[in-house]
C-alpha cells in the first residue's frame, strides 16, 4: 500500500507517523490527493465530452444531489452543471459524482 502512496508523495513514510495529530493531518493529505485526482479526473472526462464552448451537454438521467442537474457546460477552461432553476452550478468533487460521470460516460475512455 505505501507504495502507491509515494507514487503520489515522494516524501512520504507511513512509518514516521506516530501520534494521533500526525494521523489526522495524514488523512487530510490523503483527502485532498483524493479529491484532486477525482478532478482531474472530471476534467479528462469532460475535455472529451465538451468539444464546443457554451454548448450543453445533457446527461442520459439528470445527477441527482441537493437539486437536479441536467445538463454540462463548457466556459473558458471551466466546467458547471446547469440545475433545476437553470442556473449554473461548480461541478462537484464527490465520489458519487464522480461514479455517475464515470458511468455515464466510461464507453469515451474504455
Amino acid at each position: 500500500m505505501t507504495g502507491y502512496l509515494k507514487l503520489l508523495r515522494e516524501d512520504f513514510d507511513i512509518n514516521e507517523i506516530k501520534t494521533p495529530k500526525q494521523y489526522l493531518e495524514t488523512i487530510d493529505k490523503i483527502t485532498e490527493i483524493l479529491r484532486e485526482t477525482r478532478l482531474l479526473f472530471l476534467y479528462s472526462v469532460f475535455n472529451k465530452v465538451c468539444t464546443e464552448e457554451d454548448k450543453l451537454y445533457y446527461f442520459d438521467t439528470p445527477y441527482q444531489a441537493n437539486m437536479s442537474y441536467s445538463a454540462l457546460i463548457k466556459k473558458g477552461k471551466s466546467f458547471y452543471l446547469l440545475d433545476e432553476d437553470g442556473d449554473y452550478s461548480e461541478i462537484f468533487t464527490s465520489e458519487s459524482f464522480v461514479q455517475f460521470i464515470d458511468d455515464q460516460y466510461w464507453e469515451l475512455y474504455e
